[in-house]
This record gives C-alpha cells, sequence and structure tokens, in this order.
C-alpha cells in the first residue's frame, strides 16, 4: 500500500481548501498537513483508513469544516483535534466508528456541529460532550469563500450528532398510582438507555380535590427533574397532606414537559443548560407516557401489600419468602442454575396458590426459564398441595454471562407467610460431563428479615480468610423504588466486638445490586445500617456475598444473622 509523500504540501502556506478523495490505495502519514497554517477546509473521502496518526491535523490552526468519511476507521486517538480551536463543523459520517474516549472533542472550542451518525457505536462515554456544549448546535456558516472561489456544504445533512439507535425515550415508569392520604408519592420517570450528557425535565402538576395542596415537593417543577449521565432513573418526590376528617377521593396529575422545553447539561449535571443543542439530539420525539395520574383515597379498601394488588386482584395476599440474591448462565466453563423448592407445610386442608417471581427489584429482570419454560414476565403461577413440594430450577440457557437477580415468593389467602417454606440451593454443571455441583445453599428471607430504615444487622460469615466480601441487595417489594439518598451503611468489629473502622457504603436504588468490595486478612464482623431518607415504607432484603476462591469474582452466599429484635416499650397512658 503506497503512502502519500509526508513533505507534499511544502511550502503552500496559503492554501485554505483542500479535498482528498476516492483513492483506495494511499494512506496519510503525520504531519503531512503542517505547513497548511491557513487552510480552512479539508475534505477527505473514500480513503480506506483503518487509523489516523495522532498528529495529522497538527498546525491547522484556521480549519473551520473537517471532513473525514467513508472510511475504516473503528477508534480516533486521544487528542488527534487537539488545537483545532476554530473548527465549527466536523462531519466523522460513515466511518464505522466503534468506540470514542470521553475526552476526545476536548479542545473544540468553536464547535457547532459533529455528525457521528453511520457509525458502528454501540455506547457513547459519560461526558464525552461535556467540553463542547457551550457551542455545540450553534448557527453554521453554508459557504466558505476562499481567494476568489467560493465553496458551499451541502454534505453536512444533519444537526443531530448521534445515529437514532443511540438516543433515549423518556417517559413515567407507570401511568398510575393509588396512594392514601398522608403518604409519600415516588413518581419514578425513566429513560430506555443511559445518555452522555444530563438531562433536564420540568413538569407540571395538576391538583384536584385534596384540601392544602402537596408538601416538601422535590425537585421545583420549574427547576426541573435532573437525571445525570449514565443514569436512567429519577424521581418526583412530594406528600400528600393527612385528611383532618372524612375526604373524598383526590387527584394528581404529573405532566412531563414537551421536547422542546427539555434541555441538556453536562454529563454530572452542573453549570448551565446547553444554550444551542436541543434535547430532540439525543431524545426520541414521544408523546407516550408523560402523563402520570396519582389517586388518592382516604383508606386503604384492603389491607395487603402493593404487589399483591396486581397478582389476585380482589384477594388478599402475603409475600412468603425472598432469595436476594440468584444467578443463573454461563460461568467459565460451568453453567449456573438456581434450584427454589417451596414446601406446604401450614395447616391449610387444600393447595396453597403461589406465584413466584424472578426480578431486579423496580426493573424486570432477562428473561429465564422455570424449568425449561419462560413465563411471562418471568411470573410463575403454580398450586403447592398440602404436604407436597415444588422444586423449580431457574435457568439462563441462552445467556453469556450470568444473570443475577431475585426471587420473590407470595401466596394467596387463606394461605399465609406460616404455609409454605421456600429455600434454594446453587447449581453447577460441567458443561462436558455434565456433572452437576452444588455450591452453597441460598439463605430465604421472611419479610420478618427485612430492613426498615434504621434498622441494622450483623452479617457473619468466613470474612477473614482472604476471599471477597460483598453485599447483595433488591427492594423487598417488586416494583417499590427507594427515595433519593437511600444508602446502606457498614462497619467493621473484631471478634471481641472492637470497632475496626468503617467500610465503603452503598447506595440503594431499587434495582438489584451486588458487589464484592472487601477483603479481610484476620476475623471480621460486619455491621451494615439501612438509612432512608424521610418517612417512608420502603424496605431491602439484604444477603452477605462472597467468593469461593479468593479473586475469582464467584459470588457465594454466607451465613446471614439478622439481628434481635429490642424488646418494644409499653405504650404510655391511661
Amino acid at each position: 500500500m503506497k503512502i502519500l509523500p509526508a513533505r507534499i504540501f511544502q511550502g503552500l502556506h496559503n492554501l485554505e481548501a483542500l479535498t482528498l478523495g476516492r483513492n483506495p490505495s494511499i494512506t496519510l502519514p503525520g504531519g503531512i498537513f503542517k505547513d497548511l497554517r491557513n487552510l480552512k477546509l479539508l475534505n477527505i473521502y473514500g480513503f480506506p483508513l483503518t487509523q489516523l496518526p495522532t498528529e495529522l491535523f497538527r498546525n491547522l490552526n484556521s480549519l473551520k469544516w473537517l471532513r473525514v468519511t467513508g472510511s475504516h476507521l473503528r477508534t480516533l486517538p486521544d487528542g488527534i483535534f487537539r488545537g483545532l480551536s476554530k473548527l465549527e463543523t466536523l462531519d466523522l459520517v460513515k466511518n464505522g466508528l466503534r468506540e470514542l474516549s470521553p475526552g476526545i472533542f476536548r479542545g473544540l472550542d468553536s464547535i457547532k456541529e459533529i455528525d457521528l451518525q453511520g457509525s458502528r457505536l454501540n455506547t457513547l462515554p459519560i461526558g464525552v460532550f461535556d467540553d463542547v456544549l457551550d457551542t455545540l448546535g450553534g448557527r453554521v456558516e453554508t459557504s466558505l469563500i476562499t481567494g476568489e472561489t467560493q465553496y458551499f456544504f451541502f454534505f453536512f445533512r444533519s444537526k443531530d450528532p448521534i445515529d437514532f439507535w443511540l438516543k433515549a425515550g423518556m417517559a413515567f415508569a407507570t401511568a398510575e398510582q393509588s396512594v392514601t392520604d398522608g403518604a409519600v408519592v415516588r413518581v419514578p420517570v425513566t429513560l430506555s438507555q443511559a445518555l452522555p450528557v444530563a438531562v433536564r425535565v420540568p413538569y407540571t402538576i395538576g391538583i384536584s380535590g385534596i384540601p392544602g395542596g402537596l408538601t416538601d415537593l422535590y425537585p421545583a417543577p420549574d427547576s426541573g427533574l435532573l437525571i445525570p449521565a449514565g443514569k436512567t432513573r429519577k424521581e418526583i418526590v412530594f406528600r400528600v397532606p393527612r385528611a383532618a376528617g372524612s375526604q373524598a377521593d383526590g387527584t394528581v396529575v404529573v405532566t412531563l414537559g414537551k421536547l422542546s422545553e427539555i434541555r441538556l447539561r453536562r454529563s454530572d449535571g452542573t453549570g448551565p443548560d446547553a444554550p444551542f443543542l436541543p434535547s430532540k439530539a439525543f431524545l426520541i420525539p414521544t408523546d407516550e407516557g408523560t402523563v402520570h395520574t396519582v389517586t388518592v383515597t382516604d383508606s386503604d379498601p384492603v389491607d395487603r401489600e402493593p404487589y399483591c394488588l396486581s397478582l389476585w386482584p380482589g384477594s388478599s395476599c402475603s409475600t412468603v419468602a425472598g432469595l436476594p440474591h440468584v444467578f443463573a448462565g454461563a460461568v467459565g466453563e460451568n453453567i449456573a442454575s438456581a434450584e427454589v423448592v417451596i414446601t406446604h407445610k401450614g395447616p391449610e386442608a387444600g393447595g396453597c396458590e403461589a406465584a413466584v417471581l424472578f426480578h431486579r427489584g423496580i426493573s424486570q429482570a432477562p428473561p429465564v426459564s422455570f424449568n425449561g419454560r419462560f413465563p411471562d414476565n418471568n411470573l410463575l403461577r403454580t398450586t403447592i398441595p398440602q404436604g407436597g413440594a415444588r422444586v423449580l430450577i431457574l435457568a439462563a440457557p441462552d445467556a453469556e454471562q450470568p444473570v443475577a437477580g431475585a426471587v420473590s415468593v407470595f401466596t394467596r389467602s387463606p394461605c399465609t407467610v406460616s404455609s409454605l417454606h421456600v429455600q434454594g440451593r446453587a447449581l453447577l454443571q460441567d458443561r462436558i460431563d455434565g456433572e452437576i455441583e452444588e455450591l452453597f445453599s441460598m439463605v430465604a428471607q421472611s419479610p420478618g428479615d427485612w430492613m426498615a430504615g434504621g434498622d441494622c444487622r450483623v452479617l457473619t460469615g468466613v470474612f477473614g480468610n482472604g476471599r471477597n466480601v460483598g453485599i447483595a441487595a433488591v427492594s423487598a417489594e417488586p416494583g417499590q423504588s427507594a427515595p433519593f439518598g437511600t444508602r446502606l451503611d457498614f462497619q467493621a468489629f473484631d471478634l471481641e466486638g472492637n470497632f475496626s473502622g468503617s467500610l465503603p457504603g452503598l447506595e440503594i436504588s431499587g434495582e438489584h445490586q451486588s458487589l464484592a468490595p472487601w477483603s479481610f486478612d484476620r476475623p471480621t464482623i460486619v455491621e451494615m445500617c439501612l438509612d432512608v431518607p424521610g418517612a417512608s415504607r420502603f424496605q431491602l432484603a439484604v444477603t452477605a456475598t462472597g467468593s469461593k476462591v479468593a479473586g475469582d469474582g464467584m459470588q457465594l452466599v454466607t451465613e446471614y444473622f439478622p439481628a434481635e429484635p429490642e424488646p418494644e416499650e409499653p405504650a404510655s397512658g391511661p
């Protein structure tokens, strides 16, 4: 393959426009343009370039338009646009780019248009546009006069910087909910995928039949809900005042601002809104899911858990138990699965209707099979005969990596929490000989084991042999979201109860979360406490995890011992 001579443009100090195109047998050496100090337009297209030298565009201090299209680039080297402070338009269409570094556009102080369409990017780094949001989207000249020649630029087709599939849809997580008066209401707004920029969403609230209005509204409608880059969920929070007497049903209608009213910001949400770039550059226009209705009543018609409202309408329902950390799928040369055994030990003469859900708290988990069948939404309904048991094997045969989530078991009245017993095992099958090994027993938690705000638990296990130690957590009630600022805090003690130090905390989102942040070389007791800001009924199912072999990343559940509840003080009064 030939290389264009490095000195071919030497001495052309006054050249203002240059086009190089459709030459499949020539590559570009670094420094080839270093003498073109007055170049304003550079158009390179149709070259089979797989990479660009970092110094290719150095010294092009006057460049305003740069087009590099139709090549075979997979990525761009850091600093390739350094020094192009006057560049206004950057066209990188149809280059096959697969990744970008977070600071790739740093130094483009005058950039107004970037076109990455026709790439093969599956995601964009958080903050990749932070350095150019102040100018991006501004007015671009459509012609350039160099000497006696006027160039018209018709090839910049779109002001959207990215392809359609990299954009996100925005909507409320649900269309409606029902609460009682006095409740703290959380209205989640979701993005279909994370974005590289922050999104500020104004909204409006309409109130009917609620004397006194709402209190503790956050954030303010005018300032808007701010979703930082990399996040896909944020909540509008308010409290419905408690009625002094009987109260008719009330309604709160929350409506998201129009697409033209939504603004973009730097990835961390700080600084002013982008002055020129419209939100449609990163958001998909839609009118669906932009209205959420909250119905407020003065009493709960049926005393039952929220998730059960959708399982057996008209009947009370109980959460039997949950397995906070279950995983299935490919694990190296093996295949992991989970065995869940539900046994009917209650006094009921008939069978217990049960529902088994594999979930990730506030979001739906990837599909898994229950004894080879894939039920809708990972929810299996079954009946457990008296004195009998149902054995379920949860597997993810098509998953290339382990799929993690939680299992919750519910039952319908007249069966209760005491009617059914749940236990589980983690299994590992060898791909070659088919031999199945039991890794560990799963710890099923009943509602009494769940943590609420202010609760503390002591985690005990093999903490001190150099193995990784971690935490797996999921909201105890599927669909329940943690208030902003909810976290688990941890402290370490030796076996004599002496304080050893605080451990890194974990922010709780309501999603299924699992991490292994610690490793101890001496026997250690870990205490965790759940901090839930404000008044809330949010509860968390938590278990300890660890690795079978130090550093291999395989998650294993260790023993879990809830702290002994403190005795209740007798009620005061006559």
